[in-house]
This record gives structure tokens, C-alpha cells and sequence, in this order.
């Protein structure tokens, strides 16, 4: 009977002890519980190795299934603010990619990817983690002159104050480059090579950036030259009722006989002719630039256009059969 009793607290204890380890380690049992049948795609794959994850990213990368769906289906899987174009979403358990079909913004789906796997690394960091880095991040916003990203996280605060340390984390740690050695140690855990997935993030903005610059200085020229055709077109215009007036006062003198003045007068109007003429050819060139001009313009804006659209999941491009 002793026996049986000390059998039976042993088992006993031996339940409390196995309960209190699949508590305390039951985020790591789950985890391996799914890493152990998980069979990602050769694309998901692929994303990893372009990024250059760790084995800690990697490990996160699959364990949060990534899909990579066209816009309808990634429409039905993400929700996001009106304020910004996003490619990408992680809605606490699964990272959600759009497939970006545009050759030039393809390296958008890496910088994504690396951006989403981050929101799922920094669900794992533990209170005391999410401080420490929420301070670091802060800070580093706080020493930051790029506008464009001072913009980007002003509407993240906007819509939604209490997540910015989150956003922040995958911003900074998939976009910014030369971060502070604490942050740059940090991300390490994630990144065998940060400074691969940051170029690829440049490059990626750059391909919008050169367009709407080349379409912001044509267009000054445009207005420039606009300003001169309203401004040349004036003149020629009060010109050719000059010389209009001018014909008309020659005529009436050709039946005078003041023909020294009438000599004098049809010369005065003759090269005034040859200055409207070659003025008038000189406004059509002018002309022809500016139209030229102008159709260059329209084409950069359709291709910035196309591109917006390409990462915009909203937009379908409609077909004509």
C-alpha cells in the first residue's frame, strides 16, 4: 500500500512538473509542433534567402505561413488605413504578401516581407524588451531629418498611437539605414545582412522618386515656357494688327504723290514683315516644345501612375475584349 502511495504522489508530481514545463514552454512546443510538418513554397523560400534572414528570422518568417496572393484575395485577408498604399499585412498569426507583378517594384515584396516578419518578432519580445527598444526607437526619430519618413510615422501615430513602437520596429529595422550600434546589434537576431534588405528598400522608393522629380522639373519648364508662348503670343499679335494698320495706310498713300514717303514707309513695313515672319517661326518652335513637352509629361505621370497602381491592392486594371 506504501508503495502504491508513493507511486501515486510521484505520478502526481510528476504531472504537475510535465504541466508547469508545456506552460511555461508551450509557445515553443506550439512552435515546433507547426515547424515540424511546415513545408513552405519555393517562392516563401526564396523571400527568405533574398532577405537574408537568420535562423531566428527564417524560423519566424515560416512559422507565420506567409502567403503571397493576388489583390482580390489580399484584400480579403488584409484591413488597412486609407492614408497609404500597403503591400503587405501580419494580422497577428499570418504575414500576408501582395504579389507585385511590376518588374521595377518587385524588391517591394522583400522589403514587405521583412517589414511584416519583424511586426512578428516584435510580438514575441517581452515587456521589458518592448520598452528598452520602444526607447531606442524613439530616439532615433526623434535625431531623424527625413521627412519622409518623419511623414510616414506621423500618420502611423495618427491612426493608431498605441502601436507605433510596433510599427516603428519593422519601419526603422526593414528601411533605414545606419541605425545606432544598440538597434543595429538588435536586429541582428533577424538579419544576417540588414544593409541588403535597406538598399533594396531604396531602390524601391527611388523608382517613384525619379519619376516625380523628372515630372516635377518638366513640369516647371512647361509653366516656364507657357508663360513665354501667353507673353510672345501677345506680341505677335498686337504686331500683325500693326502691320495690318500699316498695309492699309500704304495703300492709301499709293494714291498721294508723296512717294518719298510712301518708299520710306514700304520699306519701314517690309522689315517689319521679316521680323514678324522670323519671330512667328521662332513661336512655333516654342510651340512644337511645349507640346512635346507636355506629351512627355503626360506620359511620366500614366507611368507613375502605373506604377502606384501595380502595389495599389484596390485597383483592377479593366480589360477591353
Amino acid at each position: 500500500m506504501k508503495l502504491r502511495k508513493v507511486l501515486g504522489t510521484l505520478l502526481f508530481i510528476g504531472l504537475l512538473v510535465i504541466s508547469a514545463v508545456v506552460y511555461i514552454y508551450q509557445q515553443e512546443i506550439k512552435d515546433w509542433w507547426f515547424l515540424r510538418s511546415y513545408d513552405p513554397d519555393a517562392m516563401v523560400i526564396q523571400i527568405a534567402d533574398d532577405v537574408r534572414l537568420t535562423e531566428e528570422g527564417r524560423r519566424l518568417f515560416y512559422l507565420s505561413d506567409p502567403q503571397i496572393l493576388d489583390k482580390t484575395t489580399f484584400n480579403e485577408n488584409c484591413v488597412f488605413a486609407e492614408f497609404d498604399l500597403v503591400v503587405g499585412c501580419y494580422d497577428g498569426g499570418r504575414i500576408y504578401l501582395l504579389d507585385i507583378e511590376e518588374p521595377l517594384l518587385e524588391g517591394g515584396e522583400l522589403v514587405t516581407a521583412a517589414h511584416e516578419m519583424l511586426h512578428a518578432a516584435y510580438q514575441r519580445l517581452s515587456s521589458s524588451e518592448r520598452q528598452q527598444l520602444g526607447d531606442l526607437l524613439q530616439a532615433e526619430i526623434d535625431r531623424s531629418s527625413d521627412q519622409d519618413l518623419l511623414e510616414r510615422v506621423n500618420l502611423y501615430r495618427q491612426a493608431d498611437s498605441d502601436s507605433i513602437d510596433n510599427e516603428l520596429h519593422s519601419l526603422l529595422g526593414s528601411e533605414t539605414q545606419d541605425l545606432p550600434p544598440e538597434l543595429e546589434e538588435y536586429y541582428q537576431r533577424y538579419f544576417l545582412d540588414r544593409n541588403i534588405i535597406t538598399s533594396v528598400a531604396a531602390e524601391y522608393n527611388r523608382a517613384f522618386d525619379t519619376l516625380e522629380n523628372e515630372a516635377q522639373t518638366m513640369l516647371a519648364t512647361i509653366e516656364t515656357l507657357n508663360s513665354e508662348l501667353l507673353i510672345n503670343g501677345t506680341d505677335l499679335e498686337n504686331r500683325s494688327n500693326y502691320l495690318q494698320n500699316e498695309k492699309e495706310a500704304i495703300e492709301q498713300l499709293r494714291s498721294t504723290d508723296q512717294m518719298t514717303t510712301l518708299a520710306q514707309r514700304i520699306e519701314s513695313y517690309n522689315q517689319a514683315v521679316l521680323l514678324y515672319n522670323r519671330d512667328v517661326r521662332q513661336y512655333q518652335t516654342l510651340i512644337d516644345q511645349y507640346e512635346n513637352l507636355v506629351s512627355s509629361y503626360k506620359e511620366i505621370t500614366l507611368r507613375y501612375a502605373d506604377l502606384v497602381n501595380s502595389i495599389d491592392s484596390h485597383y483592377q486594371a479593366i480589360g477591353i475584349e
